[in-house]
């Protein structure tokens, strides 16, 4: 229902201390609302029956929820999240049916869980706490035996806005938000990964390695006397010759393995489920694809490429930066031996 696994620590700190707040203030308005009503009832008509006691009991655990959700909020799981719209119904239309009264501010505080739904949780527990508050001022209307059902369309058609307005902009945020994570993640000139996009997919791969005991290969590829062309040709058509080399390692990439831009003109291609032997078979079938088809772009080029891989017997924290190191052996050793070469370095 909710999307706990997408959300991190701090929105899950912002979905509880929202959610206090909105209960401590619900609290304190409807118990402003119930102490009004009160007073205003005939002397003989202001005892503490069990309608009294149970409007009351309701905003005491309203508040109660709302403190415990402040002061636990970096403690509590976050689907938890999901059940507190539906809870806060529940204690705002209590009072109503057990009084036989559809209160004005009960009418206005079901508004307030379908605005926290729609605003900070899945759209699936938004929609399901619109159709129960919908229901909910449904059932109060009814048993309220001083108003008519006309009285219900006006409060049902401004729960319904109210969540067309918040998931709308809830959907919107979502958008930039994952629009914004990409472009983060990709490298502007290439469109390849990142360097961190890059750092953060070989911690995963490491720590499923060590679970599993999966192969996992890097390859460290560099393109060669980059800098003369650049000093030759130009800065644009270093780039090109850079964008190109990108297009051509993402189409003979394969689904699973990732492509990055490292840095400057160095890239790597992480290989999950592949041996030392067929990632090395892979790189120099790169190797001479890059030097056959560079001779019709704007500058030949060819590519010296480290192959590593990653041992089962690698303690996991110094498992990356191992194998990061033992490819970038490999591609020194590729280099002294005269370029255009593949070179391998097991961890």
């Amino acid at each position: 229902m909710t999307e706990p696994d997408d959300l991190t620590a701090p929105l899950g700190k912002t979905l509880f201390s929202t959610a206090g707040s909105f209960y401590l203030l619900g609290a304190a308005v409807s118990l402003a609302a119930d102490l009004s009503y009160w007073a205003q009832l005939p002397s003989g008509g202001r005892g503490l029956g069990s309608v009294w006691i149970l409007a009351f009991t309701c905003v005491a655990i309203g508040a109660v929820v709302g403190f415990v959700l402040l002061v636990a909020r970096t403690r509590l799981p976050v689907r938890f999240a999901a059940v507190l719209p539906f809870l806060a119904v529940v204690l705002i239309t209590v009072p109503m049916l057990a009084g036989r009264r559809l209160a004005p501010t009960g009418a206005i505080l079901l508004l307030w869980p379908v605005m926290y739904a729609g605003s900070l949780l899945a759209e699936s527990v938004a929609w399901i706490t619109t159709v129960v508050s919908l229901i909910a001022l449904l059932a109060a209307s009814v048993a309220d035996p001083d108003r008519t059902l006309t009285n219900f369309g006006p409060t049902a058609a401004t729960v319904v806005l109210t969540f067309y307005a918040t998931a709308a902009l809830q959907r919107r945020r979502r958008r930039l938000v994952a629009r914004l994570t990409h472009q983060a993640g990709t490298d502007t000139l290439t469109g390849l990964a990142t360097r961190r996009t890059f750092l953060q997919t070989l911690a995963r791969e490491v720590a499923e390695h060590r679970r599993r005991g999966s192969l996992l290969c890097l390859l460290m590829i560099d393109a060669d006397r980059f800098k003369q062309v650049n000093d030759t040709a130009g800065h644009d058509i270093g780039d090109e010759v850079l964008r190109r080399l990108s297009a051509l390692l993402l189409r003979d990439t394969r689904g699973g393995d990732l492509p990055a831009r490292f840095g400057g003109e160095e890239f790597m291609l992480l290989m999950v489920d592949c041996s030392l032997t067929d990632a090395t078979a892979r790189a120099d079938e790169l190797r001479a694809s890059i030097a056959a088809e560079s001779t019709g772009w704007p500058h030949p080029l060819t590519v010296s490429i480290g192959v590593a891989e990653l041992s089962t017997h690698v303690p996991e924290p110094d498992a990356g930066s191992l194998l990061l190191r033992h490819a970038d052996e490999a591609l020194y050793a590729a280099k002294q031996a005269g370029r255009d070469r593949v070179r391998t370095r097991e961890s």
